[in-house]
């Protein structure tokens, strides 16, 4: 592609320094027209007599996200390096599960086909030369000498994440999952060989091994249940233990078992004679990983929603020490350690931390943290080798995008291999390697001297402009899709606009005739800015309304929404540990209104925000148009200008305004519904009807609105990166004629956001995040914008035909609920026309 040919010089040289010189960005600025008001000219002389001045972004600033061929290494959808230490092994789908046991290692998946996938580390060459030919043996960034050499893939085993293998290498147990058994394996013939099935009930997340092998222990979440299976006969013994268990290990007489209660903040200490529960250990948040170090004597449990371990003294079942993995910022969150293995010899212990995609190095005698080892994107299970002198990770978002091996759908992980670093100097030089990959966009704009980071006015309390920002939240697009024929029916694209992949843009409607699909998106990018290197942070919806409601998405949701677990907002454990971008800015005392949004600031705010929440507005509904709920949005924003009461004024116009604004999701070929064009256009529509009345308000001159999508799922692709999507600005503080090419996500939005208010960060994703610093002026203009009424034709799906009857397979009311949407829309707008083979996608 034309864009990777442009990148790669740029990719090679630049990508992996931390901080950057400086350089240019593509600018195409109007000249802005000149602001009435004198408070505005003050504000504008003060600005130019300040030299404020947030400099150029620096190169590194404008490399896209995706995997880099020529380096074997990427670029995250918010920006962080991954460069992962050893070597590297591209896996199938989210891969969650790993053991290992002689020479394989073991890897099962929660996504796609849920295979289980056999890997020699041994090194050593086969007899007959050949690995297993399977699409998902592909090999990224292996050295030679294939220390990573695919043996096996058995398909639909439906694996948990916790597999046990017996110490001679020979047999596996496998839990099953949703099919709520054990699966022994055992070779034969250099094949792995399914010996039988043990039905346990319930879902079956992990298994664990008692030292003489006759035992085994399975955990099952959803029923809060721990069983004891003697292998002889299949004779079980059941105790419930605490809520949402996740993970167990057997004290060293196996006489006491251990087990994680994820989503009840505990540890539960169970007597495996008994089969009962002899205490209950309170730990922090998201309790996940457990692993037995000095003998016994502790136990390492990995607290995902709080950064940290609990280190509990097992002779008196207390916690005997908190270890915070990132000390310097304890109060704010996102490195989400979820499992952690014991190098008994060395006296450490590795945990992989999902969000700061690194293996923490902890000393587990004086209990300090001494470094960290980089891995690829969401490291969730670790395995030392039979030797101790190697690790084996499976990181389940692999490169953060798919590398193209074979098709763009798909987000596969990385199964990665490394020697374990013996000298100090050796794990320092990795330790500042994952520094460097964490805080890369640090250096975003390295000659920035405006006091207060935004580049605008403050007034004499040293306030900004704007009072007011309105968020917006679309549904499920990426940049392509929409704007991918910005510049024009007939133009050839360049290396960010690709119109192949531009579903929702300009079409044909008949010879010679086309017409503009969203047309207020593409002239709202055009006025102000076109953001043409921005990314969702999620993959599907479920974790999209995390991120675009807490700039964040915890390990629970992650990890089980393949399964759609989660109850988004209801169940604890899917709220991030300082809760909801609302919880912050109440916590702050910053006005704000909700409308359409239920989704993640928990039940129990709802009766105490119920005058923030207009319960007029639907929550999440594709049966009310957008326009409708435009003009709901508007009786209520005329209601606040037109008032004299400040109360009403501020309760209807706060600070903060958040908006559901989802129909662009559409319901496919849902017979009778509207069609996905129909659908599309109000949505654009809605949202162009929203900057019009802004933008001729009294309101305008102090407010800004932001309008993302929350996922970029179920579309055609993205020619650039599968996370790509957009993000559309209008104030009279932001730029005109502007093309964004700063490379920016979620959490760019938050930070920015908090800026404006003079908030902390909420977490370390936003602290980490370059806020949106170029897009801003410090000269307005308060030209107002006129809403585009889309030509495109109000029509309903036939309730006959090939996509009626695909349309009624899914479930319309809830998230996620499409698999095959993508492909479904792709067919309904071009028929027989295949996809471009380069369209990069990540759920279909």
């Amino acid at each position: 592609m034309k864009f990777k040919h442009t990148w790669v010089v740029l990719t090679l040289c630049l990508l992996w320094a931390a901080y950057g010189t400086g350089c240019g960005s593509s600018k195409q600025e109007a000249d802005p027209a000149e602001a009435p008001g004198k408070a505005l000219e003050e504000a504008k002389s003060a600005a130019k007599d300040a030299g404020c001045s947030i400099g150029d972004p620096s190169t590194e600033a404008l490399v896209p996200a995706g995997y880099f061929a020529e380096t074997g290494t990427a670029l995250t959808s918010d920006g962080k390096a991954l460069t992962p230490a050893g070597d590297t092994h591209l896996l199938a789908r989210f891969p969650w599960g790993l053991v290992v046991g002689g020479k394989y290692a073991y890897v099962t998946h929660a996504e796609g086909d849920k295979q289980l996938q056999v890997y020699d580390l041994s090194g050593e060459v086969p007899e007959d030369g050949d690995a297993d030919g399977s699409e998902t043996a592909e090999t990224v960034g292996r050295a030679e000498g294939e220390p990573i050499r695919p043996v096996q893939t058995i398909s639909k085993v439906g694996g948990g994440y916790g597999m046990a293998v017996t110490a001679d290498g020979k047999t596996l147990y496998l839990p099953g999952a949703g099919a709520m058994d054990v699966k022994v394996y055992a070779w034969q013939d250099d094949q792995l060989v399914l010996q039988r099935e043990i039905p346990v009930g319930g879902y079956i997340g992990a298994v664990t091994l008692s030292a003489d092998e006759k035992t085994l222990y399975t955990v099952s979440p959803t029923q809060s249940m721990f069983t004891k299976i003697v292998l002889a006969d299949d004779g079980k013994t059941k105790v419930h233990v605490g809520n949402y268990p996740y993970d167990a290990v057997l004290s060293t007489d196996g006489r006491t078992a251990y087990v994680s209660n994820w989503a009840g903040n505990s540890v539960s200490v169970v007597d495996t004679q008994e089969m009962s529960v002899t205490a209950t250990i309170p730990v922090d948040e998201g309790p996940e990983g457990l692993a037995l170090a000095e003998n016994g004597k502790y136990l390492i449990v990995t607290n995902a929603d709080a950064d940290n371990l609990s280190i509990i003294d097992t002779d008196t079942n207390t916690v005997f020490r908190t270890l915070e993995l990132d000390p310097d910022h304890s109060d704010l969150k996102s490195w989400t350690p979820n499992h952690v293995v014991v190098h008994k010899l060395s006296r450490r212990a590795y945990v992989a931390s999902a969000d700061h995609n690194a293996v923490e190095v902890i000393d587990t005698e004086n209990w300090q943290i001494l470094g960290a080892v980089p891995t690829a994107f969401y490291p969730v299970r670790l395995a030392l080798t039979d030797d101790g002198d190697r690790m084996a990770v499976v990181n389940a978002k692999g490169w953060g995008a798919e590398p193209l091996v074979h098709t763009g759908i798909g987000l596969n992980g990385v199964l990665q291999l490394f020697e374990i670093p013996v000298e100090s100097g050796d794990l320092e030089a990795h330790s500042l390697k994952v520094k460097n990959n964490v805080e890369r966009t640090l250096g975003f704009f390295p000659d920035n001297n405006c006091p207060k980071v935004l580049p605008l006015p403050v007034d004499e309390n040293e306030k900004f402009p704007i009072e007011h920002v309105i968020l917006v939240i679309k549904e499920n697009k990426t940049y392509d899709e929409v704007m991918g024929s910005y510049r024009g029916q007939d133009h050839p694209g360049d290396e960010w606009h690709d119109p192949a992949l531009a579903a929702w843009g300009w079409y044909e409607v008949e010879p010679g005739r086309w017409i503009n699909n969203t047309p207020n998106a593409h002239s709202l990018a055009a006025t102000f800015v076109d953001m043409v290197n921005f990314y969702a942070d999620a993959e599907v919806s479920l974790q999209g309304h995390m991120w675009v409601t807490q700039a964040d998405c915890t390990d629970y949701v992650e990890k089980n929404r393949f399964d759609r677990f989660p109850a988004t907002g209801v169940d604890p454990t899917s709220v991030h540990y300082n809760k909801s971008f609302f919880h912050h800015l109440n916590k702050h005392d910053v006005s704000f209104r909700i409308y359409g949004q239920a989704v993640n600031f928990a039940l129990e705010a709802i009766g105490d925000w119920r005058d923030r929440i207009d319960l007029k507005y639907p929550f999440w509904s594709q049966g009310v148009t957008d326009v409708d709920k435009a003009k709901e949005i508007i009786r209520e924003w005329t209601l606040a200008e037109n008032t004299d009461d400040e109360k009403i004024k501020n309760r209807l116009f706060p600070s903060f305004i958040y908006i559901v604004l989802p129909n662009d999701h559409t319901v496919g070929g849902d017979a009778g519904a509207p069609t996905p064009r129909t659908m599309i256009a109000d949505n654009d529509h809605g949202m162009g009807m929203l900057v019009d009345w802004l933008s001729h308000s009294s309101f305008w001159e102090k407010s800004l609105l932001i309008a993302i999508e929350d996922d970029p799922q179920s579309g055609p692709g993205d020619h650039i990166d599968a996370h790509r999507s957009v993000c559309f600005m209008a104030s009279p503080w932001i730029k005109r004629g502007y093309t964004g090419t700063v490379h920016y996500s979620g959490p760019s939005v938050f930070r920015t956001i908090e800026l404006i208010f003079g908030l902390p960060p909420i977490n370390k994703n936003t602290l980490m995040a370059p806020p949106m610093l170029d897009v801003f002026t410090d000269q307005p203009d308060s030209t107002p914008y006129t809403a585009i009424v889309p030509e495109v034709p109000v029509e309903a799906n036939p309730s006959e035909g090939k996509f009626a009857e695909e349309a009624k397979k899914w479930d319309w009311s809830v998230f996620d609920g499409h698999d095959g949407l993508g492909d479904h829309l792709w067919r309904m707008m071009n028929g027989d026309k295949p996809r471009p083979p380069y369209a990069k996608r990540i759920d279909d």
